[in-house]
């Protein structure tokens, strides 16, 4: 997540807006605009009715519609991302190891939609109703929390520093034996993949 320092304000149908001056003047100017949308609440300072507002404040897994290499991230900060990205409303750096996995990429290759070439760096579409389908292995309790771990290693370093190349190679090694890759086919892929 590239943080930019900016702020969305939040307006669901139903807030006290009296409780906040100082944004309901700042909104103020834009009040003539606000009141021709179709899409407000009630009050033209609300926002439009959504089931799952209070889903972006939960911890999730961040993703953008459009990517040349895999961008899953986990956002326990409770950021609103705009209308390029997708969220997924779970803290679970396993599946975050999986999504980003060099296996899961060379699935999304093959079965998303793709702007362009894949192999010559068109984007893949990460269309919500498509990753929701994305097949991810089942693992047992250990395997789980190592894969956790080392995602949420590379989580911490921000995805920088020496380490964190030998973590990306352990988790796909590992989600790779999940998915039933022998280690012959583990070593073709690296190969491939320029990793080895």
């Amino acid at each position: 997540i590239r943080e930019k320092s900016r702020w969305l304000i939040v307006t669901p149908i139903g807030v006290d807006i009296k409780r906040y001056p100082a944004i309901f003047t700042h909104l103020q100017q834009w009040q003539s605009a606000l009141e021709r949308r179709g899409d407000k609440g009630k009050f033209w300072w609300e926002l439009r009715p959504c089931d799952y507002y209070d889903q972006f404040t939960l911890p999730k897994i961040v993703f953008p519609d459009l990517a040349k290499e895999s961008r899953f991230t986990l956002d326990r900060k409770s950021f609103y991302p705009l209308n390029t990205c997708y969220i997924i409303p779970m803290d679970d750096p396993y599946l975050l190891g999986v999504l980003n996995s060099s296996h899961m990429w060379e699935y999304a290759k093959q079965h998303l939609s793709v702007l362009g070439d894949a192999e010559k760096g068109g984007r893949l579409r990460f269309i919500y109703q498509y990753v929701s389908q994305l097949p991810i292995p089942t693992a047992p309790s250990a395997e789980r929390e190592a894969i956790a771990t080392l995602a949420q290693h590379c989580l911490d370093a921000s995805g920088q520093g020496p380490q964190v190349a030998a973590w990306e190679a352990e988790i796909d090694e590992r989600v790779g034996r999940l998915y039933g890759l022998s280690a012959a086919d583990l070593r073709a892929l690296q190969r491939e993949q320029g990793q080895g």
